[in-house]
């Protein structure tokens, strides 16, 4: 039905399969789910969203808030960093010491307020109900667990 419309430099690079069994020659059975005819037993369970859970989208204020605090971080990476530069092209190691620990701790400032920014633009999905995405921790095995 697909491979029709594909060009054909495209259709000779895709496989099709047309039955569950025809995967195992590219999947192993151990990754495939059991619908697929694999022995992977996982089973895909759909979290509903919460009617409250993307409330900060809708907060003007805090988003402005945020978006000037991380606006205020970023000039000051900025400035930080053209010290580092000019410290090291000068060729002052001591200088070149301390705006390197400046800008670390500006790199950490700027990654929290960007992480609080997220809160006020960026909508919750599965993998943050689900608690794969959390905080700055990623933690695919919330989804990948097993059923038996």
């Amino acid at each position: 039905l697909i491979s029709p419309l594909l060009d054909p430099v495209v259709a000779s690079k895709v496989q099709f399969a047309s039955k569950p069994d025809a995967l195992l020659k590219f999947i192993d059975p151990q990754e495939l789910l059991e619908s697929r005819g694999g022995l992977d037993k996982y089973a895909y369970e759909y979290v509903k969203p919460q009617a409250e859970e993307n409330k900060l989208m809708f907060d003007t204020e805090g988003r402005r808030a945020v978006s000037t605090a991380l606006d205020k971080v970023r000039e000051q990476f900025v400035q930080a960093t053209r010290e580092w530069t000019d410290a090291k092209e000068g060729g002052d190691d001591d200088a070149f010491a301390r705006a390197s620990r400046e800008r670390k701790e500006l790199s950490d400032k700027y990654r929290l307020a960007a992480r609080e920014k997220d809160k006020y633009t960026r909508a919750r999905h599965f993998y943050t109900r689900t608690g794969v995405l959390a905080d700055d921790k990623v933690d695919w095995s919330k989804v990948q667990r097993h059923k038996e």
